[in-house]
């Protein structure tokens, strides 16, 4: 198991990772974002799995968090640092 991670370190990251991903995939970009849960992502209960979401990117804000839409107007909101993002073609 994992120790606890300085809270200024991990938002940092997010801030890092969301700087990396937005000169690949800048806003407009149409994208697949996939992040994993479960037990040892702090996800109690439930079992282990990747989730997907597909749109459009719109935002990377001063925190490290990406905003981006599907196409029905679904709002995927969440910290860089735990997501992994593909061009979605």
């Amino acid at each position: 198991m994992g120790g606890h991670q300085d809270v200024g370190a991990l938002a940092a990251a997010h801030v890092k990772r969301a700087r990396q991903l937005s000169k690949v995939f800048p806003p407009g970009t149409l994208v697949t974002i996939e992040w994993d849960y479960g037990p040892e992502f702090g996800n109690p209960g439930i079992k282990s799995g990747t989730g997907i979401f597909v749109g459009t990117v719109d935002e990377y804000d001063q925190h490290g968090w990406v905003t981006a839409y599907s196409e029905s107007g679904e709002r995927y909101w969440a910290p860089c640092g735990k997501i992994r993002m593909k061009m979605d073609y």
